[in-house]
């Protein structure tokens, strides 16, 4: 007769390979997903390589960060278009307004000091949205200002992503909620949106009365005020008939994350307030994109720009993680003489981005690239220059979660002026930066970002 131990041991040991052999069928399951829905190859690959190779971990993963389209956004877009959508604006192809007036704001003081004196002037309505969006001291003079205006009247409309603003208290939005202020969470977590975290709205808008937008990489939160920890980021004021665009484009989100009855007391609103336009002003046009597209915009958009290009390309992102699409395209404009500079933090905010950061950067310094690290504070702008006469600025940093996974709006600006504003600014910037070398740090530092890059699809 067996001993006890060694019967349980057999138990424990059947057990686990039913789990295991569980495990391998599911992984199976998302291969054949992946396939089937045409991942693009780099993530492809590297979530094959994970559920087959490491099933336990891999499936879990790929349950939570699998996907790459957000079908229920695509459905209720497709549902209420027609409704919603003027026809100038289907299909997240925004005319080019060339009666816009843009102001850059480079200072987190300046940038918030400005919103609130154009919120506290709103007859009609606001439109606030944001990723990071936090109860703190900026945070509540957001607060009382917003409820002060929805006492006065205005309509009061405000999104927040609900993992970006995991730190936004309860009582803060009961407050907002319960002194007239309309709010939405952007996809919450439950079984409504099977449980996917991947896809995150990383807009940051404000819109006043149809009149005024701000659009740029500043969070709501004190450290972009840059008092404790410098934050170095860009935002634009715009005025001119690109509002409406960006009007449109937070409409589509509202009624993704809230109801289509006040989608519809919101489209009355913006209807009703037409932009105005500037003489003289700058030619703009909104790129809105994220994975409720049937097509990849954000990449074309960028695709686009750096192919394009004649003479140079400035590149400042705080994320430098190209797919190999846009890698490639680089490296092409290096190969076509264009000279390319790229400008980032010297150090980033989350240690595995840094490391696959300088993967990317050296290999692109061997190309012959210059880059940049900026080492004033953490430099968080989206910023692109392109032959010192267009601009592409907004919320979309340079790596494959904003091209692919975030919901993200830039704007794009062909006008000499702006772009020669943006030059000053960033030429600015490169003084508080050092040169990199193609040297720094290699060795063993090399090789762990060499592994990194092979899971940057999964960022």
């Amino acid at each position: 007769m067996e001993p006890a131990h060694a019967i349980t041991n057999s138990i424990v040991d059947h057990i686990y390979l039913i789990i295991l052999a569980m495990f391998y069928v599911i992984a199976i399951f998302n291969v054949l997903t992946i396939v089937r829905e045409e991942v693009r190859s780099s993530s492809a690959v590297t979530w094959i390589f994970v559920n087959i190779g490491f099933p336990m971990i891999g499936v879990p993963l790929y349950f939570f960060l699998g996907q790459t389209k957000l079908k229920s956004y695509t459905k209720r877009r497709r549902r209420f278009e027609k409704y919603f959508k003027p026809p100038h604006l289907l299909s997240r192809s925004h005319p080019i307004e060339t009666k816009n007036n843009l102001s850059l704001l480079c200072r987190g003081q300046e940038a918030f000091d400005t919103m609130f004196e154009a919120i506290a002037s709103a007859n009609t309505f606001i439109l606030i949205q944001y990723y990071i969006f936090r109860s703190d001291k900026l945070g509540n003079r957001f607060r009382d200002l917003l409820v002060k205006k929805a006492k006065q009247g205005v309509a009061v409309y405000f999104v927040y992503d609900n993992l970006g603003s995991i730190g936004l208290t309860g009582s803060y939005v009961r407050f907002l909620r319960k002194n007239g202020v309309f709010v939405a969470r952007f996809l919450p977590f439950s079984l409504r949106f099977n449980l996917q975290i991947n896809f995150r709205n990383h807009r940051k808008l404000v819109l006043i009365d149809g009149k005024s937008a701000f659009i740029g990489g500043m969070n709501v939160g004190v450290e972009y005020l840059g008092r404790k920890r410098f934050w170095r980021d860009t935002q634009v004021k715009i005025e001119g008939p690109a509002v409406e665009s960006l009007a449109y484009t937070f409409l589509e989100d509202w009624n993704f994350a809230a109801t289509f009855k006040k989608g519809r007391l919101l489209k009355k609103l913006i209807t009703r307030n037409p932009s105005p336009t500037v003489d003289n002003g700058h030619a703009t046009k909104v790129f809105s994109f994220g994975p409720g597209d049937d097509i990849d915009h954000g990449l074309f958009l960028f695709m686009t720009a750096i192919n394009n290009a004649k003479e140079s390309i400035t590149i400042a992102t705080p994320y430098f993680i190209p797919d190999l699409t846009l890698e490639k395209c680089l490296e092409l404009a290096i190969f076509r003489g264009i000279k390319v500079c790229l400008i980032v933090p010297k150090r980033a905010d989350h240690w595995y981005v840094q490391l696959v950061n300088h993967f990317y950067l050296r290999r692109f310094i061997e190309f012959g690239a210059d880059v940049y690290q900026y080492e004033k504070g953490f430099m968080h702008q989206k910023v692109m220059l392109l032959d010192g006469k267009t601009v592409i600025i907004g919320t979309a940093n340079f790596d494959n979660r904003s091209i692919y996974l975030n919901f993200e709006t830039s704007i794009m600006v062909d006008s000499k002026e702006f772009a020669e504003n943006t030059e000053t600014m960033l030429t600015e910037d490169m003084t508080h930066s050092r040169k990199m070398s193609r040297k720094q740090k290699g060795g063993w530092y090399g090789y762990v970002s060499q592994f990194m890059r092979l899971l940057s699809p999964l960022f």
